[in-house]
């Protein structure tokens, strides 16, 4: 780095790192005003440059300004405002490099998280005595963040509940059967949530402020490119095991379903049917997590549907789009002012929390019932005795906000737990039959 000389010498600043050298002069006059410039030489195939000198000042030059932090380099002194000087102190800022900036005020546009990590082309990251390498860790994260791997707790306990229907209906375990099942379902469950990133992106809903979505695009993550080609392969990779699981079971009637999951996955929040922007998402989540998950489980290794399958489907989608629901409630303002029409923000306020208090009760009323006629056994009334507190817990902090509904995005643990407890004690009431 540059160290500050007194007023009438030149100011020189050099910096050698991996990708090249910088190097900058100062001038300026009695009466005349101070500008800076700046010019940096990428680097090429040897990811090495020859920096530029610059050229004496023919007039006395004001001493330099302090040299910047490590973290700022490759960031002009003149035209960084204090908020672009924040973005380089940020996390993911730090890892990148920033373009030469030309002259005073210009505006400042950080390179993407590929393109500093080096994952576009394999050329390193600039920085002063420094090397920015691809970091297989960052990646990783960054595509578990999109993935939300913890959500697919709601995909795993309606194919348990078909698997196990099965079996008790058949007398066999059906392993390979449920594999193909949990690897297509696991798909679809993937792809519709890189889906609704990438268009929820496109659409402008998703922001860094979001507290929907895993806003790995905003943070700039992962590419729009690369969350194209994954969402695609994962649409790809559903369709091959739908065929290879009509070839093994026999069952044509697969294709259907298969089908109707990719089509209302996609269509979600793409153009142009977006039936999750017309109040539709909790309908939606409901056949598919709850009658099409549970039932085409049971359908792919029996090859028919009994009524009591669909039966068993019903509280499963019910508890699934009460998730949904309760998500929806901290940006029931906020999605309504970005042309997002939610089941909430269409009721509106007062009776979204008065429909929130009566989902749980009436999930418990078919619970039950299916107790009453005996298609689950006694552990689906312990399910409910464990999952009233936590329902009074829900409702007392929707009915604390006092307005500020972001704050229930903390509580969504409480509605997770009410479907864990309810589709394990579902289990096993299917098990003990």
């Amino acid at each position: 780095m540059a160290e500050p000389k007194s007023a009438g010498d030149n100011t020189v600043k050099t910096a050698r790192g991996s990708a090249g050298k910088k190097a900058s002069g100062t001038k300026a006059g009695a009466g005349a005003k101070s500008g800076v410039k700046s010019a940096a030489a990428k680097s090429k195939n040897s990811g090495k440059a020859q920096a530029k000198p610059a050229r004496a000042a023919s007039k006395p030059a004001k001493a330099a300004s302090p040299a910047p932090a490590p973290e700022q380099i490759g960031l002009s002194e003149a035209g960084m405002g204090e908020q672009q000087a924040a973005q380089a102190a940020s996390p993911i800022a730090a890892k990148q490099v920033a373009a030469p900036v030309e002259g005073e005020g210009q505006a400042f546009t950080p390179p993407s998280f590929a393109q500093s990590a080096g994952m576009a082309d394999g050329t390193p990251g600039a920085g002063e005595n420094r090397q920015t390498t691809f970091s297989r860790q960052d990646i990783l994260k960054a595509w578990w963040q999109a993935a939300r791997p913890p959500f697919y707790i709601v995909t795993i306990i309606p194919l348990i509940l078909g698997f196990l229907a099965a079996a008790a209906d058949s007398g066999t375990y059906h392993w390979l059967v449920f594999l193909g099942a949990l690897l297509v379902c696991f798909a679809l469950h993937l792809a519709a949530n890189l889906g609704n990133d990438l268009f929820d992106h496109f659409q402008g809903t998703d922001t860094e402020e979001s507290i929907g979505g895993s806003r790995v695009l905003q943070q700039g993550k992962i590419t729009v490119a690369q969350l194209t080609r994954a969402t695609v392969a994962c649409y790809v990779a559903a369709f091959v095991l739908m065929i290879l699981g009509v070839a093994v079971t026999g069952h044509k009637g697969l294709v259907l379903v298969v089908l109707f999951g990719m089509v209302s996955s996609y269509f979600y929040v793409a153009p142009p049917i977006r039936y999750g922007y017309r109040a539709l998402g909790e309908l939606f989540v409901f056949l598919n997590m709850g009658l099409t998950m549970v039932g085409g489980t049971y359908y792919a290794m029996i090859g028919n549907l009994p009524s009591y399958i669909v039966a068993l489907g019903i509280p499963v989608g019910m508890m699934v789009a009460g998730i949904l629901y309760f998500q929806s409630l901290p940006e029931i303002e906020s999605d309504k002012a970005m042309g997002k029409r939610t089941l909430a923000n269409t009721l509106g306020p007062e009776k979204a929390i008065f429909l929130f208090k009566l989902w749980w009760p009436a999930i418990w009323g078919v619970l039950f019932i299916l107790y009453l006629t005996r298609v689950c056994a006694w552990p689906v009334l312990l399910g409910i005795a464990l999952c009233i507190p936590v329902h009074i817990q829900a409702c007392r902090k929707v009915d604390s906000i006092n307005g500020d509904w972001f704050s229930l995005d903390q509580h969504g643990k409480l509605v997770r737990i009410m479907y864990l407890v309810c589709g394990l004690s579902m289990l096993f009431g299917v098990a003990l039959l």
